[in-house]
């Protein structure tokens, strides 16, 4: 008889049973970020690298799209200002991509959450809206919990290629109730596993690794999180919000 993989839960009980037991320790600090992915399969790779694959100028052209966004920005800002008669500070590279992320640019940042729920959560609402035609059949169908130490300095530096940091929730409630955070690829590698794999850490240390849970329990699991809160109409406030629980519910109901 095969023995289950690590991390590959069978259940929805059997996540939060791992939830509890690996990564709530009663701390305040935040040491794991989660991200849910609707096909286990799937790499963490960012917008802007699946649509630039190409190794050699990856950098550089991602390079001169940042800038460019932060020149019209900043003319955009300048032109505020002088309205206004209010002098405003062009933000920081990691205020600037969060901005970019959050108003559709492709940017080489993947959204995180401190909180394995409402990773398990957006994993399985992306993945009501896939056809059964775009799940591998080789995971049978499983969707991903990413999870990722911030703990290990060695890897999440800025110089070396990756940084992490905390979503402002300054004006944006959906940072806040999602407990938003960012990576960002800065290297020149395909995805991020592929930029740790480099380090050649061990396995043991669980740097960054998934959990990957079953697509049936999809209804399950949705009920329960329904139950902690967490639900399309709390993550996004307002009509967005209203809108993508109307599909989620719908998409129950028609399965």
């Amino acid at each position: 008889m095969n023995q289950p993989k690590p991390n590959q839960c069978e259940t929805w009980e059997d996540f939060k049973s791992l939830v509890t037991k690996k990564f709530i320790n009663g701390g305040t600090e935040v040491r794991w970020l989660f991200r849910g992915q609707a096909v286990a399969s799937w790499k963490l790779v960012s917008t802007f690298d699946r649509i630039h694959p190409d190794l050699e100028s990856k950098v550089k052209n991602y390079i001169s799209l940042t800038t460019l966004f932060r020149e019209q920005i900043k003319k955009t800002i300048l032109m505020e200002a002088s309205i206004l008669n209010n002098n405003i500070e062009i933000q920081s590279h990691k205020d600037l991509m969060s901005l970019a992320q959050h108003h559709g640019l492709p940017t080489r940042l993947l959204d995180w959450s401190v909180s394995p729920y409402v990773a398990a959560f957006f994993a399985f609402e992306a993945s009501l809206k896939l056809s059964n035609d775009e799940f591998d059949e080789a995971i049978n169908e499983r969707v991903a919990v990413w999870v990722l130490d911030r703990s290990i300095d060695d890897v999440w530096n800025e110089e070396l290629g990756a940084s992490i940091w905390e979503a402002s929730t300054v004006g944006n409630i959906r940072a806040f109730n999602q407990g938003g955070w960012f990576s960002e690829l800065r290297s020149t590698h395909k995805c991020l596993e592929e930029y740790v794999a480099s380090f050649g850490i061990d396995a043991d240390q669980n740097t960054l690794f998934k959990i990957t849970i079953p697509r049936s329990e999809a209804e399950r699991a949705l009920a329960d999180l329904r139950l902690m809160n967490i639900t399309s109409t709390i993550l996004f406030p307002g009509f967005d919000g209203i809108a993508r629980d109307a599909f989620l519910q719908w998409s129950l109901l028609n399965r």
